[in-house]
């Protein structure tokens, strides 16, 4: 019986450890650069199912359960059958509540390719040849984008009308009215 205890405290420190100290995956997998790496309104991260929580709640509930079953009398082939089956249960369990932390978390990215035909103000001048900066209001909230103009100059406070979206750089015109 030691032997499923044993398993069960390390993988309950794991677990735990896991949700004080550190994220799923705790590592940076951003980059820069001017391509658009958009994924879309509905990009969330994506939690696997061999991730460390899932795997260590597997190991936990394998660890207690055998605890148990040998605690009520069972030999060690039978308590380890019961181990695996309530390992894989609370693993379910607990993938099942990571997806629905994922899905409740809220994404700040916004697709360019939405913003087409939308309208915004110049909040830095936007010369002939160069970049400015236009700001628009889109669902309830304000985002700047980096904007050049299709046409001429367009001085701060300009209203524009988003004409072409090339990755994460937009194109303005002057709006009309």
């Amino acid at each position: 019986m030691a032997v499923f205890v044993a398993i069960a405290i390390a993988a309950f420190i794991i677990v735990a450890g896991g949700f004080l100290f550190g994220h799923d995956h705790d590592f940076d997998h951003g980059f820069d650069g001017d391509a658009s790496h958009e994924a879309g309104v509905d990009s969330h991260g994506v939690i696997g199912i061999f991730s460390m929580r899932v795997i260590a709640t597997f190991i936990m509930g394998f660890g207690a359960a055998g605890a148990i079953a040998l605690h009520y009398g069972t030999g060690y082939p039978l308590a380890s059958v019961i181990g695996v089956a309530a390992g894989m249960v609370l693993a379910a369990l607990m993938y099942g509540i990571m997806l629905l932390f994922i899905e409740q978390q809220a994404s700040s990215v916004t697709p360019t390719d939405s913003l087409l035909g939308c309208t915004g103000t110049v909040t830095v001048p936007i010369d002939k040849d160069s970049m400015g900066e236009i700001g628009v209001s889109l669902g309830g909230e304000y985002h700047t984008f980096t904007a050049r103009a299709h046409g001429g100059a367009l001085g701060k406070g300009s209203a524009v009308r988003i004409v072409a979206v090339s990755g994460s750089i937009l194109t303005v015109d002057k709006a009309e009215g």
